[in-house]
C-alpha cells in the first residue's frame, strides 16, 4: 500500500509513525524541529490521515507498508519514531530489518498483549463506537459533534483528538477521515501483542523506550521484557504527562528525541 506522507528538512531520513486514532499531522511541531537536522517523513498509516483504506489493519501489513514506503522513497538506513500503534509497527519492522535501521524511539508503547487488558481494551470500544454511532451527516458544526462525543468520552484531550479526524466531503457534509469500521474489525489485533511469537529473539537495533509518568502503557514489570527482546535499550520516563507524550510534553519529548540522536 502507498502511504500518504510529509516531507522536510536534509541529512539522514528520520520516519514518524502515529499511533491509534492519529495522522502525521499530530507530528508537525516535532517534525518541522526535527528537520533542522535531518530529513524528516511523516507518515500516515493505513486507515488514517491521508492514505489509503483497507479491510486488513495487522501489524505484518502495517511493517509491509514500511517496506514498501522506504524502498519507493530509496532509503537505505534510518531512524525510526513510533508512538502506540506506531511503536509496534516498528518493532514489528525491526524483526526483519534491524540492520536498515540506526536506532529506534518507541513512544508509550510495551511489547505485550494489551487485549487482555479489560479496562484499555474497553476504553477504546467506547471511544470506536461513540464514534460508529455518530450520523456525522446530521451534524453543522465540530461542536455539535463534540457535545454529542462528550457523553461518552468525558476526557476533553481525547475528544480534541478524535475531532482531528473530521473532514468535509464533496457535498459539505462531516466524515471521518480514518476508516473506523476497520478499526472497530481489527482492534483486538491492534492491541495485541505483535512480538508474542518473537519473545525469544534478541533484536539488535540501538533501541529507546519513553514511558509517559501518567500512563499506564509501559510499567515497572515490561522493562525485563523489553530488555530481553531489546538489549541495546534504554528506558526514559518523561513526567507530567499521559499517552498523548507529544502533545502534553512535546517540547521535552524533542529534547529526549534529540539527546538520544545525539544532536
Amino acid at each position: 500500500m502507498k502511504l500518504n506522507y510529509k516531507k522536510s528538512g536534509n541529512g539522514k531520513a528520520v520516519i514518524i509513525l502515529h499511533g491509534l486514532y492519529g495522522s502525521s499531522d499530530n507530528w508537525f511541531s516535532i517534525a518541522r524541529a526535527l528537520s533542522e537536522y535531518f530529513c524528516v517523513y511523516s507518515v500516515d498509516i493505513r486507515n488514517h490521515g491521508q492514505s489509503p483504506h483497507s479491510t486488513k489493519h495487522t501489524y505484518k501489513e502495517m511493517a509491509a507498508d514500511l517496506e514498501e514506503f522506504t524502498k519507493n522513497e530509496n532509503l537505505t538506513k534510518f531512524y525510526l519514531i513510533g508512538h502506540s500503534m506506531g511503536g509496534k509497527i516498528a518493532m514489528e519492522y525491526s524483526i526483519n530489518n534491524s540492520a536498515r535501521i540506526l536506532s529506534m524511539i518507541i513512544i508509550d508503547i510495551a511489547p505485550k498483549d494489551y487485549s487482555i487488558d479489560n479496562k484499555a481494551f474497553d476504553t477504546h470500544k467506547k471511544i470506536i463506537n461513540s464514534m460508529l454511532n455518530l450520523n456525522l451527516y446530521e451534524y453543522k458544526s465540530r461542536l455539535e459533534i463534540d457535545s454529542e462525543l462528550k457523553k461518552e468520552i468525558k476526557e476533553d484531550r481525547v475528544r480534541a483528538f478524535i475531532l482531528k479526524n473530521l473532514k468535509r466531503d464533496k457535498n459539505n457534509k462531516f466524515d471521518w477521515k480514518l476508516n473506523i469500521l476497520a478499526i472497530d474489525k481489527n482492534i483486538k489485533t491492534i492491541m495485541a501483542n505483535n512480538l508474542e511469537q518473537y519473545s525469544a529473539l534478541k533484536i539488535s537495533s540501538p533501541c529507546l523506550f519513553v514511558k509517559a509518568a501518567n500512563s499506564s502503557y509501559i510499567d515497572a514489570k515490561d522493562y525485563n521484557n523489553i530488555r530481553n527482546i531489546f538489549p541495546n535499550s534504554q528506558i526514559e520516563i518523561i513526567d507530567n504527562c499521559g499517552h498523548w507524550v507529544h502533545a502534553e510534553q512535546p517540547n521535552i519529548l524533542l529534547k529526549t528525541i534529540l539527546y538520544f540522536l545525539d544532536v
